[in-house]
């Protein structure tokens, strides 16, 4: 998932890493969670990056959700690189469900490493992967963008 949309540098915010989500932003999170949980999709944990914003949407998705953990992760924040998964992963059971919320252009192309294209992530947009750890691929099964909920 790529956080949702946060607000401009400027003012108080001098650091791209505090940059936190507009209001907007938090309703587009609500948004999706709330489509995760009428498809019965919850994470036993979520990854975030350390950046605000992207903590905030993994904040409000696990509120929502109720049972989904939030655990930072360093490897998630924005470099403009495919995000280190062995790292991430090492510890999860293959049938785990896992939530990585990060940034672009890492996120698309961690999608490209995972099944050989790249989705595109506008901001908010989760996708769904089956991951095999041993398989050269994973999986797409789908994605959800707020724009597109009713």
């Amino acid at each position: 998932m790529r956080h949702a949309q946060a607000g401009n540098l400027g003012g108080v915010v001098t650091s791209d890493a505090d940059r936190l989500l507009t209001d907007y932003g938090r309703a587009q999170s609500l948004r999706v969670a709330l489509e995760l949980k009428r498809q019965s999709v919850v994470p036993d944990v979520i990854f975030s990056s350390l950046y605000k914003r992207a903590l905030q949407t993994a904040q409000l998705v696990s509120e929502q959700l109720k049972g989904s953990r939030v655990q930072t992760c360093a490897a998630l924040s924005s470099s403009g690189k495919v995000p280190e998964m062995s790292g991430i992963l090492k510890e999860r059971s293959p049938a785990d469900t896992v939530l990585l919320v990060g940034h672009q252009p890492d996120m698309g192309l961690l999608s490209q490493l995972l099944c050989g294209e790249e989705i595109g992530f506008p901001t908010a947009c989760v996708a769904a992967f089956e991951w095999v750890p041993a398989a050269t691929h994973s999986r797409f099964l789908w994605s959800i963008k707020p724009e597109d909920l009713p």
